[in-house]
């Protein structure tokens, strides 16, 4: 008798089959069996040798390859496709090129198996940031073979993942944050598969880097679904560059969101949303307590 599958791990990609085969590689290192979990690759229209990669693993994985054409970034899309691919109850998004821990995926599992509630789950990530700030540490630190051992070593350098800040001030308990939507980026996340459709999957409006995860965040929260940050599904962000817009030119870069942050408003129209436009995401939760308490204090 074949065991149920417990996840299906969707990583979509685009020209980065190197960094590909280091992320299938961590999964094949997982605690829980194998043959629980089938693996998704969401190629956005690829013309490197992505394909040639994914079926060296068909042996050894769980495997579907699915691809779309290539029409510019559309990462929301890819990650739908492979939604729609799925056949386990519960979806985890890692990005092309995230190391994960022998233990993240068991974690992200025993999250929503104990849940009594629909929630979603954010991993965490070693050396996730914005500007590739550690680069070169992470190149000098990580081996891609051994990421427990790698992860050892980041932490000893303090080299964490950019929301840490965050996580100390506004502690763990993410259902204690007013928007915690605003840090929900899909490099190393879960939800449920029957919810995902519920909300209406990725929207696909986002084809730029950036935006459709926060924008499922978004979804998530209208729903009353309860996020859970979980340490225990740990994983490394390897470097890679992002997409040319994003490293060239700044100017268009903050245009850019600006026409994500007006979508998204527009979309949703919360008090979160709202104060958005005065604020970055690490300060957004802090605004917003900060309203409250003098709320409650004006209630006085």
């Amino acid at each position: 008798m074949t065991n149920p599958l417990r996840a299906s791990i969707i990583i979509p990609t685009y020209n980065r089959s190197e960094i590909l085969s280091y992320t299938l590689e961590s999964i094949l290192r997982q605690s829980i069996d194998l043959n629980e979990i089938e693996v998704i690759v969401a190629d956005d229209g690829s013309s490197d040798d992505t394909k040639e990669v994914v079926l060296r693993y068909q042996s050894k994985l769980k495997l579907k390859y699915v691809r779309q054409e290539d029409q510019g970034y559309r990462a929301g899309a890819a990650r739908n496709l492979g939604i729609r691919s799925a056949e386990s109850p519960v979806c985890i998004f890692l990005d092309n090129g995230i190391l994960l821990s022998s233990r993240a995926i068991e974690a992200h599992l025993n999250v929503h198996e104990q849940s009594e509630e629909a929630c979603t789950v954010i991993g965490y990530i070693y050396g996730f940031d914005d500007d590739n700030v550690h680069n070169e540490e992470l190149y000098r630190l990580v081996d891609y073979n051994n990421p427990d051992e790698s992860i050892r070593l980041l932490q000893e350098q303090g080299i964490l993942d950019n929301r840490e800040p965050l996580y100390r001030e506004l502690g763990d308990d993410l259902s204690k944050w007013p928007a915690p939507w605003v840090i929900f980026w899909s490099g190393n996340i879960s939800v449920k598969t029957e919810v995902l459709f519920r909300v209406g999957l990725f929207d696909e409006y986002y084809t730029t880097w950036g935006g459709e995860d926060t924008d499922l965040g978004l979804a998530l929260e209208k729903h009353h679904v309860r996020f859970v940050l979980s340490r225990q599904a740990d994983s490394i962000h390897y470097p890679h560059k992002k997409d040319s817009t994003w490293q060239v030119d700044p100017e268009e870069r903050e245009r850019d969101f600006e026409r994500k942050r007006d979508y998204m408003h527009s979309k949703y129209n919360t008090e979160a949303t709202k104060l958005w436009y005065t604020c970055y995401y690490n300060e957004l939760n802090q605004k917003l307590l900060a309203l409250r308490q003098d709320h409650l204090i004006g209630q006085g």
